[in-house]
């Protein structure tokens, strides 16, 4: 079993697009969900917190498709958590 790897990243909005790719298995995103945060990073109110993303053993991303979405929307770099080598089965 491999350790999460867990760091902080300024992510940009080609970054977001990259990790975008490995969106395998996630729900449709919430339009809606992805303007409230857009909203919050392009007045400079996004908050680094304990959430961001994370990806699993195989690089595919688990969480944070609507951080990723409004990071491309707002077109702002935002600092956010990224966890790798999350187990699938914890999620």
């Amino acid at each position: 079993m491999n350790a999460i790897d867990v760091r902080v990243e300024t992510i940009t909005p080609e970054i977001a697009k990259a990790y975008l790719e490995k969106n395998k298995n996630n729900r449709k995103p919430s339009s809606q969900t992805v303007a409230i945060y857009a909203r919050q990073m392009k007045l400079g109110k996004w908050q680094l917190t304990h959430q961001g993303l994370a990806f699993d053993e195989g690089g595919d991303l688990l969480d944070g498709q609507h951080r990723l979405w409004s990071v491309i929307e707002a077109d702002v770099p935002i600092q956010m958590v990224v966890s790798r080598n999350v187990p699938r089965s914890a999620f």
